[in-house]
């Protein structure tokens, strides 16, 4: 089955305490190997290629051939039940996010102690260099959240406030753990979060209070309701593989507790920024992006009038009739995992004869029943 995506991390294994030097060596000839592969990208020196090597790849190739193991007899992989079957648990923690050993709230206040003493030129560029936008609270000033993606590749180890900030950032992304309570669940998610740190990132983080659940929960329950959607099992295993990834990221890039209407095309840049780290096949790495970047149809085409020419603009860059319905599901499970309010907005958008435009553009495109 993997052979079909060509998935092609390789076999590596490093120990750092006891060969140092030649670790840090393989890890430059490793990475200049997939860096020449079309596709992919080397960012940072010598310290991005070892946190990746070392502590990023191997979790990559877990979560890839998760994602993609035979199916039980159930029809599901383990990661998938260990996610579609815990939708209650995983609804339970709301707008505080999935339970960590090392919370969001606990590292953004030791982030924030740690920028403080710092001058404020010098606070402007370790955060310029970690490529995140802090948010303060009014009248205290402290920082209580942040948006983007951390990368810690550009930080100075010569720099003791630097070192600093390297070591509690590398705790939260590559050290941290899930403790939901459900063995099944904490596997599921602890093989998320090794195989894509940048998750953690969202992982707490708060939305606008319109809405109920902070962005992790909301992209988990999005990847169970569509795992549970009867029309997921009909697709092939190419489809299911972006849908699922494309549930996990679609709102990667969304600004904290605030609302954010840019945030498909935020949430599409970051990543982009580093979809590139997975080697995979480029078409892969595009139907993600554009699954990102394009997961708010429904209300484009619900809020435009001629709904002929909304089909065209929607269908445009679609290359099979199964990306039509890749996009219903993913409509489905995004608004039934927010609040009532935008559910009953926007869901009869989703029934048979509003969407008469689109299964007909559809059709036409591809010369097929729909």
């Amino acid at each position: 089955m993997l052979s079909k995506i060509q998935i092609n991390f390789g076999t590596r294994h490093t120990n750092e305490s006891k060969h140092p030097d030649k670790t840090r060596h393989a890890d430059k000839i490793y990475d200049k190997k997939y860096a020449s592969k079309l596709g992919n990208t080397v960012s940072g020196g010598i310290l991005d290629v070892f946190i990746r090597s070392t502590y990023i790849r191997p979790g990559r190739e877990k979560f890839i051939n998760e994602i993609y193991k035979t199916p039980s007899e159930s029809g599901f992989s383990d990661f998938e039940n260990g996610i579609r079957n815990n939708e209650d648990i995983i609804a339970s923690f709301k707008k505080d996010g999935i339970a960590l050993k090392y919370s969001r709230k606990d590292f953004i206040a030791n982030l924030d102690k740690m920028l403080s003493k710092a001058s404020h030129t010098r606070k402007r560029e370790i955060l310029e260099k970690l490529k995140i936008e802090p948010l303060y609270q009014d009248f205290t000033g402290k920082m209580i959240g942040y948006d983007g993606i951390i990368d810690i590749s550009e930080l100075n180890s010569k720099s003791r406030t630097e070192s600093q900030i390297y070591n509690e950032c590398h705790k939260f992304l590559y050290q941290n753990k899930v403790n939901t309570g459900n063995d099944d669940l904490d596997r599921a998610l602890n093989t998320l979060i090794k195989g894509m740190p940048e998750f953690v990132n969202v992982m707490g983080k708060k939305q606008h209070k319109s809405h109920t659940y902070s962005v992790d929960i909301h992209s988990l329950l999005v990847l169970a309701k569509l795992m549970n959607n009867p029309e997921y099992q009909k697709l092939d295993e190419e489809d299911k593989f972006v849908l699922k990834m494309t549930a996990i990221l679609h709102d990667i890039g969304k600004k904290e507790t605030k609302r954010d209407y840019e945030h498909p095309y935020k949430s599409y840049k970051l990543t982009d920024r580093f979809i590139q780290k997975f080697d995979l096949k480029p078409h892969l790495k595009t139907r993600i992006l554009d699954g990102v970047k394009n997961h708010q149809w429904l209300q484009y085409y619900n809020n435009t009038e001629d709904k002929k020419e909304a089909a065209k603009q929607i269908i445009k860059d679609y290359t099979n009739p199964n990306d039509y319905k890749m996009a219903l599901i993913i409509a489905r499970a995004d608004l039934a995992a927010t609040s009532g309010h935008v559910y009953e907005l926007f869901s009869n958008a989703l029934d048979e004869e509003p969407q008469t435009p689109l299964r007909k553009a559809v059709a036409e495109k591809f010369n097929t029943k729909i």
